[in-house]
């Protein structure tokens, strides 16, 4: 993209930037002027939408380190100040 100065460069956090102007833009057109213009209403409720999917799917496939399912869904750590006496009920000491 070409801007008025040939050295700038577009930053990540540039672009998340744009999406979540657009995403509020959306979502106060959802909510303010959907009932003025339904058919617009609905091209941006789908908009949104997608443009959230997308934002969700980007943020979590960059995130730097990842865990085994092993860990993540079975293998419990205590990083706090109470001690596991049951499954579900931690207890303060």
């Amino acid at each position: 993209m070409q801007t008025f100065n040939p050295a700038f460069t577009i930053q990540r956090w540039q672009v998340f930037l744009v999406f979540m102007c657009f995403n509020l833009l959306s979502i106060g057109w959802n909510i303010l002027l959907l009932q003025k213009t339904p058919h617009a209403g609905k091209v941006f409720f789908y908009l949104s939408s997608v443009s959230a999917l997308i934002i969700l799917i980007v943020t979590v496939s960059c995130a730097p380190t990842y865990q085994s399912n092993k860990f993540v869904w079975g293998t419990y750590t205590v990083s706090g100040s109470f001690q596991l006496t049951s499954n579900c009920i931690p207890v303060l000491s």
